[in-house]
């Protein structure tokens, strides 16, 4: 099978699966942290074990840049103050309770492990979905395909993945 292929229908496939155990299963968050890190870590590892030449573009995420720091911090900032002020804009046409509902009574989490549970998902679930959908959904992706192709594909799924996160969590 050709490497666009695989890596597309495989990284379709995790996060199909990924989405859905979110969507139906809804498992405590604790339960979730090893089936993430399983699906989010094992496709890329099984792909690069198998295809040792596509290895050298993808170690290139891992080379820190002193500019690309800075950068990075930067748009964190800014990608945090649009969430804080999304959340002020829309506070009062979204009843934001079931969030909290759906945390505590749906994943497990509460207000004895909630600073454990952010930070994981700050540091590592993060680090987790970056290394996936962005480093090898889309930057292997776009060794095989057009940039456009791959941008259009990986951040569909990472939108996808997301929408199933959050269903049970709001009223239409």
């Amino acid at each position: 099978m050709n490497r666009k292929i695989s890596i597309m229908s495989s990284v379709l496939l995790f996060s199909i699966a990924i989405t859905l155990i979110d969507a139906f299963v809804h498992p405590n968050y604790f339960v979730k942290i090893p089936i993430k890190i399983l699906f989010f870590l094992a496709l890329p590892v099984m792909f690069f074990a198998k295809n040792k030449d596509a290895v050298d573009d993808f170690k290139k995420l891992f080379v820190l840049k002193k500019d690309g720091i800075v950068r990075a911090l930067l748009l964190g900032i800014g990608v945090y103050a649009v969430i804080v002020g999304g959340y002020f804009l829309t506070r009062g046409i979204i009843d934001f309770s079931n969030v909290t509902s759906s945390l505590t009574q749906g994943m497990g989490i509460t207000a004895k492990n909630f600073i454990y549970v952010s930070l994981y998902i700050s540091l590592m679930n993060s680090f987790l979905e970056e290394f996936f959908f962005r480093g090898f959904g889309f930057i292997t992706l776009k060794k095989y395909t057009t940039r456009k192709t791959a941008y259009i594909f990986s951040s569909t799924l990472f939108a996808v993945y997301h929408v199933g996160m959050l269903v049970g969590m709001f009223n239409l």
